[in-house]
């Protein structure tokens, strides 16, 4: 019932003798049809990220991973959510460029929203408190533009985590354990991340269970509707329950029960009814070894610590086979839903809320209901345009679209990758790669509503028409010396998206 593993190469790895042993270990699991998720964990939301890849970069080399074809994927952070203020100060400074990007300025966005931004004791700007972010109140504004900063920085940060990697190998793919994202079950204070843009950035969903209850009722069976979120926001993209299991220690002794290990079984059938009936691609149990674990006073394990079965063993020989045969996500039909309405404790449970009165009935009916975004199949010239806030559009002001969204994913010169502030020689070519982030396609051509990218006034039209998702890439000269913006706007509609600032000297 097995298939596949998660391990782990801890950061205080580099001793060249032991290279063989991760070798060996990828070997012996080849030869019984195991693939290998492989952690190198690197924390691509924290300052540290550069130097954690550059530690890893030359054991990629030295092990030959990428020739290792039971090798499936890199899971590159563990467990990362928004957390609470104090952890999201450090982006801070990135949430006054976003603003300053979008509106104009701080006081432009204010006044779009009707409320004032959030400051700390000395006047500075820094995120909205809890209440602020996870409840509707009279920061609505503030809160649905900060919700979608954080979703424009997690791409930004692991789309380039995710394209460094595979820069270094281009044969396997790239994600991390997601924790509670995509949960309609969540613990209040902690802000888990957004499928919608992130989804864009990896290769694949990764999220846990733990948010959810322990039986199919006790919301078990809503790990169906994380499938269709993850399905909506990026369809070609499995779904792989990166981290799931059930403590049979139930009190404060460090002994397994009975009724425990009842409850654990349950628990997995359960679970494997939901993946199949779900159509989720795949799913990791924490953890294999049994015996009670001292840091964590738990027992997750699948066997005894004499290798023997437990009842969670015979449901996994009996419903991993099953679940194998099960079929990808396909919907039977598709609910619409706004994808930011208004403020909830998380993305998932604001778009649940929005179809609870019909969504439960048609999974139990064996419908395997999908989810639309309500703007899904129209373009920058035929979608609505309304602000990220849900407040009218103001022509000709700045103000951050709702549908219609996009990100520099590189700026190149003669293929090395250039910093916002970067200087570079006047006549120079860059190759400067844009990507679509949200539901309207780009349109290309010249016409209303086609998306350029503009250099100081210099207009680029795209050389194809941009579906959400996908990437394109232009040739700009960087003419006349001095500052030089490029950014992109729908034409006779709006300019979107961040800025990207250059020196031409």
């Amino acid at each position: 019932g097995i298939n596949a593993v998660s391990v782990q190469i801890f950061n205080t790895y580099p001793d060249p003798p032991k290279y063989d042993n991760v070798t060996d270990f990828l070997r012996r699991c080849a030869e019984h049809g195991i693939y290998v998720n492989l952690a190198l964990v690197s924390n691509p939301t924290e300052p540290d990220f550069r130097d954690r890849y550059e530690f890893w970069l030359p054991i990629i080399r030295e092990l030959r991973l990428p020739e290792h074809r039971n090798l499936f994927a890199y899971d590159i952070h563990w467990e990362p959510t928004w957390l609470d203020p104090g952890y999201r100060k450090q982006f801070d400074g990135d949430w006054e460029e976003w603003l300053c990007d979008r509106y104009g300025s701080v006081e432009a966005a204010e006044k779009t929203w009707g409320c004032s931004v959030t400051r700390d004791g000395e006047g500075r700007i820094t995120n909205p408190d809890v209440p602020t972010v996870h409840r509707d109140s009279s920061k609505r504004g503030e809160a649905l533009a900060y919700r979608r900063f954080l979703e424009y920085e997690c791409y930004k940060k692991y789309r380039l985590a995710r394209d460094l990697y595979r820069e270094a190998d281009p044969n396997h793919l790239v994600s991390f354990r997601m924790h509670a994202a995509g949960d309609v079950c969540s613990w209040y204070g902690l802000l888990p991340y957004s499928f919608y843009y992130l989804g864009k950035a990896v290769d694949f969903f990764a999220p846990e269970a733990y948010a959810m209850g322990t039986t199919w009722d006790d919301h078990i069976r809503t790990g169906a509707f994380t499938r269709a979120i993850a399905e909506m926001s990026a369809p070609e993209s499995p779904m792989v329950y990166a981290e799931v299991g059930y403590k049979t220690i139930e009190g404060d002794h460090p002994y397994v029960t009975e009724q425990g290990l009842e409850k654990q079984a349950q628990y997995f059938a359960d679970f494997y009814r939901m993946l199949i009936e779900g159509g989720v691609n795949g799913v990791f149990w924490w953890f294999w070894p049994g015996g009670y674990r001292v840091l964590e006073g738990s027992d997750y394990g699948i066997i005894n610590p004499d290798d023997s079965d437990k009842p969670v063993t015979r449901v996994i020989r009996e419903m991993g086979p099953r679940f194998l045969a099960s079929p990808s996500f396909e919907p039977g039909c598709r609910l619409t839903v706004d994808t930011s309405k208004n403020v909830d404790y998380t993305d998932a449970m604001m778009l649940y809320n929005q179809v609870e009165d019909r969504y439960p009935a048609l999974f139990a009916a064996g419908k395997r209901p999908g989810l639309r975004a309500e703007a899904q199949g129209t373009d920058t010239r035929t979608c609505n345009y309304v602000s990220v806030t849900n407040d009218p559009f103001v022509p000709g002001a700045l103000n951050p679209p709702k549908y219609v969204d996009g990100a520099f994913d590189s700026v190149r010169l003669k293929g090395k990758m250039l910093e916002k502030g970067a200087s570079v020689s006047e006549g120079s070519l860059l190759e400067v790669t844009v990507a679509n982030l949200n539901e309207a396609a780009w349109l290309d051509g010249g016409g209303e509503g086609s998306v350029q990218l503009t250099a100081n006034g210099r207009a680029y039209p795209l050389p194809r028409p941009v579906k959400t998702g996908e990437r394109v890439t232009l040739t700009v000269k960087a003419e006349g010396k001095g500052k030089l913006e490029l950014r992109l706007a729908a034409k006779e509609r709006c300019p979107f998206g961040e800025v990207f600032a250059l020196t031409v000297e």
